[in-house]
This record gives C-alpha cells, sequence and structure tokens, in this order.
C-alpha cells in the first residue's frame, strides 16, 4: 500500500452489501428509527394475536370449572384491550 491509499478515506469505507438485502438495507438506512419502530409495532401485534387464543382458552376453562365471576370479567376485559 502506498501513503496515499492509506490517506484516502474512501479505502476506509466499509463494502457496501450486495445483492436484494443491500438494497434493502440502503433503502432502509435514513429510515433507521422508522425501521426500528415499525419492527417493534409488527413483533408486538404478533405477539398480541398469540395472546388472544390463551385469553380465550383461560376464560372457557375458568367458566366450565365454576371460576368467581369477577376473574371471568378481568378475562373479558382483557379479551377485548387486546382484540381492539
Amino acid at each position: 500500500m502506498t501513503s496515499t491509499t492509506l490517506n484516502d478515506p474512501r479505502s476506509l469505507r466499509r463494502p457496501e452489501p450486495s445483492g436484494l438485502l443491500g438494497i434493502l438495507v440502503r433503502y432502509l438506512a435514513p429510515q433507521k428509527g422508522m425501521t426500528a419502530l415499525m419492527t417493534l409495532l409488527l413483533l408486538a401485534a404478533t405477539g398480541l394475536q398469540v395472546l388472544v387464543p390463551q385469553l380465550l382458552r383461560r376464560f372457557i376453562d375458568g367458566a366450565i370449572a365454576a371460576v368467581p365471576t369477577g376473574t371471568l370479567v378481568q378475562i373479558a376485559l382483557a379479551f377485548l384491550g387486546v382484540a381492539l
């Protein structure tokens, strides 16, 4: 390497990612914050979709087992909160 290569800031750049992932990274780079927020919201929505059947299961099992009405109301309200 010559001294001009070492002093050239272009030689210190990271290589650009290639392929489709590289295109996506370059496209989303200016919106890093928004991309992170959307990813977090997508994961939260997926988690809530998994929670709905579990709440319904607890409600039905509780109704069969004669769980106190207050507990069933809490489960029903949680279900409505998650479903909406």
